[in-house]
């Protein structure tokens, strides 16, 4: 069939768009592969000394310091110490945060300025600022620390250097990164933290003593984001439904259904709060881990109104998830969480991958039918042919008594009746 004049007219925009996106594409490899230790140098010292200036204001003894900066690549090449300046809404200067109260970072240690600026939204800020005055420019997020961004670091429940390769993992196309340092903490592994870099399409300089700069990591071909189709839920369903009891007197479509439920509402309460995004690293694995555990336990505390030692024997409950919870972020480091498809429809056992910030993961409300069965669930208490399954027996009037708003009790007592029903489940 031959195309119309219009149709044409689509067709050679299509291929256009095509070639045009392949050659910007093409254009930033470029760019970033002819970047030199020259061209960084002093715009990485300026940074240097705005985040030395600012640290001895607030604290002469500390020693690292993080200075980051959004600019065009001529502003970059082109920067003169004597008399060059940065835009101040395109620049910040963050220092690590001592006694911070993020629970699901780690309390007992420093909050490192490159998981602020990322999950903090100082660099979507800065982005937004540079993106409103170039709406066409190219834009080079280039970073002074004093210390190499960290790697496998004891303890602190997170890599700075795979956070930087999260953010920024196959969009070379639409920025380039840049990070200077002079040093390398001790319990850093140096190593790590440059095949992270390089891994997240990074380029890396390390300051000499004479003030020049030498090239550590150098820009290679980038690495896409991950393409595999697992996701946190799937794998944390099926571990669920896994050898599960044939009990509460439910079909395995409902049951199915209401594991799947259970599913999505916990890792939609760890998800709506979070500042995380894209892929499952160390730092958002500990976080779901904390997250879900906590929920898990809340609902299987024994805080029934007429307790039992059935009822209190809470932890026999718990252990069935949260081993699979366990389980699961084992598998699925470096994979992504899911979205439930369609995305509405939170009884639906199959997901999409979804690859952006965790906030915004969950959308619309429940499924009508998800009420239809949770209210079977709730005129039918579990009961399972286990005897042992039955250590947590439905206690609704637990949640309804709690001290969340009452805006959240309908929630709670629906996370309830669709938990008994799972917790069933696990009894063999």
């Amino acid at each position: 069939m031959a195309l119309t004049g219009k149709a044409t007219s689509y067709v050679v925009l299509a291929v256009f768009m095509t070639l045009n996106a392949a050659t910007q594409a093409l254009s930033a490899e470029d760019r970033l592969t002819a970047i030199s230790a020259n061209d960084v140098e002093n715009l990485l010292n300026k940074l240097m000394n705005l985040g030395k200036e600012f640290k001895d204001r607030v604290d002469e003894n500390r020693t690292q310091y993080l200075a980051v900066a959004v600019v065009r690549e001529e502003e970059m090449k082109k920067f003169n110490l004597s008399d060059s300046e940065i835009d101040p809404n395109r620049y910040e200067v963050l220092l690590n945060y001592k006694d911070h109260n993020y629970t699901y970072y780690n309390l007992c240690r420093q909050l490192h300025g490159e998981v602020q600026a990322i999950d903090f939204g100082y660099i979507d800020s800065m982005m937004d600022n540079f993106t409103h005055i170039y709406p066409s420019e190219y834009p080079f997020l280039v970073m002074y620390s004093y210390y190499i961004p960290c790697a496998k670091i004891p303890d602190l429940g997170y890599s700075c250097s795979e956070e930087l390769m999260n953010f920024a993992m196959g969009k070379y196309a639409e920025f380039g990164v840049v990070v200077g340092y002079s040093e390398v903490f001790n319990n850093t592994n140096e190593t790590c933290s440059q095949c992270m870099l390089r891994k997240g399409g990074i380029i890396a300089f390390k300051r000499l003593d004479n003030g020049h700069y030498e090239q550590t990591v150098t820009f290679s071909p980038p690495e896409t984001a991950n393409d595999s189709l697992i996701t946190f839920q799937q794998e944390f369903y099926n571990c669920l439904v896994k050898d599960s009891a044939e009990c509460c007197g439910q079909s395995s479509n409902t049951k199915a259904e209401l594991v799947a439920y259970f599913t999505n509402h916990i890792t939609s309460n760890c998800t709506s709060g979070s500042h995380r995004s894209r892929f499952i690293t160390e730092g958002g694995s500990n976080e779901l881990q904390k997250c879900i555990s906590k929920v898990i336990g809340h609902h299987a505390d024994g805080n029934c109104a007429n307790p039992s030692q059935q009822c209190a024997n809470s932890q026999n409950v718990t252990r069935q998830p949260i081993r699979c919870l366990n389980e699961t972020l084992r598998t699925t480091r470096w994979e992504f969480l899911g979205r439930p498809d369609p995305p509405s429809n939170w009884q639906s056992a199959k997901w999409t991958r979804y690859d952006g910030p965790w906030k915004d993961l969950y959308e619309g409300r429940l499924a009508r039918s998800v009420y239809a069965l949770l209210r079977a669930a709730r005129a039918s208490p579990p009961t399972c042919n286990n005897p042992n399954a039955t250590t947590w027996p439905m206690c609704p009037r637990s949640f309804t008594s709690s001290s969340r708003s009452s805006h959240d009790k309908p929630r709670q007592v629906f996370l309830v009746l669709a938990l008994s029903v799972a917790l069933c489940l696990f009894a063999q």
